[in-house]
Order: C-alpha cells, then sequence, then structure tokens
C-alpha cells in the first residue's frame, strides 16, 4: 500500500498539506517524528514518498529541509504544494486573550506572528516546540494559562479553543512544500513544469552571474535562488535555483548542459508538476498570455540590468587598480589599446546577434568614463585603498 509521511504529530500544516496531496489517491498518511526521519524512511523504502515543506512567503526557506537534499539523502523532488498558512491562537476552554501568559509554537510560527505577539501579548513568554502540534499537545496538558500557534485542525485534535483565528501578520501568509521520493519523475510533458537544481561556484569574480545568464539568454524564467553554507570552508556556498520549464524542453536541456561546465557538484533535483492555488498544473508559463509574457520579460530585463551594474561595479575596480601601474596622468590615454577593445566589442556583439554600433556606443562612453576617472586619480594621488 502507498505510504506518504509528513512532519507530525497530527495537526500539523504537513499533515493538511499531505492530506491535500492525497485527494483522490489510494493508500495513507504516516507522522514522522522529525524532518530527517521522513528522508530516512523514503531513502529506505519504508515510506513511498514524504510531504516536507521548503519554504514560507513571509519568513522565507526551511534551510534543513535544503541541507538534507544537499548532503546525505539522494533523494528527488516529484511534486510541491501551496499551502495558505493562518496561525491561529489557541487556549484550553475558558482562559482569555489577556490572561495568557506564554506561548508555544514552532520557530517559523512564532516568527510569523511576531507583530501580533509583540503588539497584544508583550509580557508573553515564547516558547519554540517541534512543531505546531507539539505545542498544542503542550498546551492541552497544562494547567497554565499558556496558549498554542498554529492550525485550527489541531485546536480540534487536542480539545483546545480558537481565540484568535488568523495572528499571522501577512493575511497572504502561503508555505510550500515538497514531496520528495526515490526516483525522480519521468514524463514526456513539456509545459506546466518546474525544474529544481542544487550547485556549487567557483570563487571567482562573476562565478554566479555566467550561471544566471545561461538561463536568461535562453528565455528560462528563475522562481527561486537561496544559498546554503557548504558546510565546508567559511564563505562556501550552495546555490538551490527552481526554474520554470522541464528538463525534456530542449532549451532547459541545453542551458542544463551548460551550467554543468560553469558549476561544482550539479545535481538535478527533478522536474515537477508545478502547482498553482488551485491546485493544478499550471498551464505553459506565459506563452498564451501577453500580460504575463510581459511582466516576465520585463523581469528579466530587471535582473540583467543589475547584473550589467555589477559588472561595471567591478570593471570601475579594475580601472582603478590599472591606474596605480601608470606613471602620470599625461599618459593614461592609450589610442591603440581602445581601438582593440572596440574591435573585439564589435566582434562580439556580430556573433551574439547585437548591434555592432550601439556596443561601440556604448563602450566609447564607458571607455571616456575610464580615462577621466584615471585622469582625475592620479591627479589627486589616490590609491585603491582610498576608493
Amino acid at each position: 500500500m502507498y505510504t506518504l509521511g509528513y512532519l507530525g504529530p497530527r495537526g500539523t500544516f504537513s499533515e493538511e498539506a499531505a492530506c491535500r496531496y492525497m485527494d483522490g489517491r489510494e493508500g495513507e498518511i504516516a507522522d514522522c517524528s522529525s524532518l530527517e526521519e521522513i528522508f530516512t524512511r523514503v531513502a529506505d523504502g519504508r515510506l513511498d514518498e514524504g510531504v516536507v515543506p521548503v519554504e514560507n512567503s513571509t519568513e522565507g526557506a526551511v534551510g534543513a529541509v535544503l541541507d538534507l537534499l544537499a548532503g546525505p539523502f539522494d533523494l528527488a523532488v516529484r511534486g510541491e504544494i501551496f499551502l495558505t498558512v493562518r496561525q491561529s491562537l489557541m487556549t484550553r476552554p475558558g482562559i482569555k486573550l489577556e490572561q495568557v501568559e506564554g506561548v508555544f509554537s514552532h520557530s517559523q510560527a512564532l516568527a510569523q506572528c511576531r507583530n501580533f505577539l509583540h503588539r497584544e501579548l508583550p509580557a508573553a513568554s515564547l516558547t519554540e516546540c517541534s512543531s505546531t502540534a507539539a505545542a498544542a499537545t503542550r498546551v492541552a496538558a497544562s494547567t497554565r494559562p499558556w496558549a498554542a500557534l498554529g492550525p485550527v485542525r489541531a485546536a480540534a485534535e487536542y480539545g483546545l479553543h480558537v481565540i484568535i483565528p488568523a495572528a499571522n501578520d501577512y493575511p497572504d501568509n502561503v508555505t510550500r512544500f515538497w514531496v520528495v521520493g526515490r526516483e525522480q519523475l519521468s514524463s514526456s510533458v513539456e509545459t506546466g513544469y518546474r525544474t529544481s537544481l542544487i550547485f556549487g561556484v567557483g570563487d571567482r569574480p562573476g562565478a554566479l552571474y555566467a550561471v544566471l545568464r545561461e538561463f536568461a539568454i535562453r528565455g528560462i524564467n528563475l522562481t527561486r535562488i537561496e544559498s546554503r553554507p557548504a558546510k565546508k570552508n567559511l564563505g562556501d556556498y550552495l546555490f538551490f535555483i527552481d526554474l520554470m520549464g522541464g528538463q525534456s524542453q530542449p532549451k532547459v536541456r541545453e542551458a542544463l548542459r551548460e551550467v554543468a561546465s560553469l558549476t561544482m557538484g550539479l545535481k538535478v533535483l527533478g522536474s515537477y508538476p508545478a502547482y498553482n492555488h488551485s491546485g493544478s498544473i499550471t498551464p505553459s508559463h506565459g506563452v498564451n498570455d501577453p500580460a504575463e509574457a510581459l511582466v516576465t520579460l520585463r523581469h528579466e530585463l530587471d535582473v540583467l540590468d543589475a547584473q550589467i551594474v555589477e559588472l561595471l561595479v567591478h570593471r570601475t575596480r579594475l580601472v582603478d587598480r590599472i591606474a596605480m601601474h601608470k606613471q602620470s596622468a599625461r599618459n593614461v590615454r592609450d589610442p591603440a589599446r581602445e581601438n582593440q577593445i572596440l574591435s573585439r566589442v564589435n566582434q562580439l556583439s556580430l556573433a551574439g546577434g547585437g548591434d555592432p554600433k550601439l556596443a561601440e556606443e556604448v563602450w566609447k562612453v564607458i571607455l571616456d568614463h575610464s580615462v577621466h576617472r584615471q585622469t582625475a586619480r592620479l591627479a589627486s594621488g589616490a590609491t585603491p585603498m582610498n576608493s
């Protein structure tokens, strides 16, 4: 019989996500005491799949899940679920809001209600628990005027009374869950899919830009970028990327091939149906909707603009360093070198299908700026440390 694991005990948002994923499927759900237990039981075959929270619209990524996927477990992402999260404040019957001395919940739930707790319960102590259901269990078993934050289903499960139905600071609070399994989905469907990746990059200027560029030039929309410490040397990071499209799409397949040559330890976690708020597979992303396509393309332009600015800043720093190797402001200009640069830019623009005239005009402005900056710095006696 098919079995799906979730982070228990009963009464958690993870259970609700698992029930939603199971809707219409034959099988059963099983609660696990930790995220690592879910991964372990899926990996050794005791569970067919597991549901784990991966990010929240208010508090961001669930780092423990990303670390487990990047570390000891070779599991695949096979699906995703978006669940609207309303953190209810619940107490034993008869306890009023002004009587509450302590609030218990998972760290994410406490963070999602930070402003509410500061405003309504400034004197109450806050205690983290392993899950929202564990918090409800603790409050239900106590005689103290305590409260728990969690889903309404936890109140029904543990005999508590909801005194504040929605205590989270942001009403549009959504948690995204991944469904993990031992094998990646195999499907020929080319639209309505999302693909997730993990990789590392070398410690060199523009390393991450070079990776992102491969997706941008192919019009592939990146829907999430996260970084996590690689747990090796200080400053070493792993990057997690979600993109719209399945591995069977030619442009995605081509981009992944190029990215593999630019990264260290590229791991494709899987391609899976992209979930929308109605629970169905997303249609081809922006292809048939001009308004959505315009928003997507403008977002890609914004990303490219930011990358161009970043590269210009880096180029300016190099210009400053070069100035320190010149004797005086009189020998800053090097016409032969400038012509060489303009010729190369022209050729690169032609090879890439761009506008050589535009490239030449832009680089003339850049070169003039470099000359003026170097001249001014040499005249003032500035050093790179003054930049």
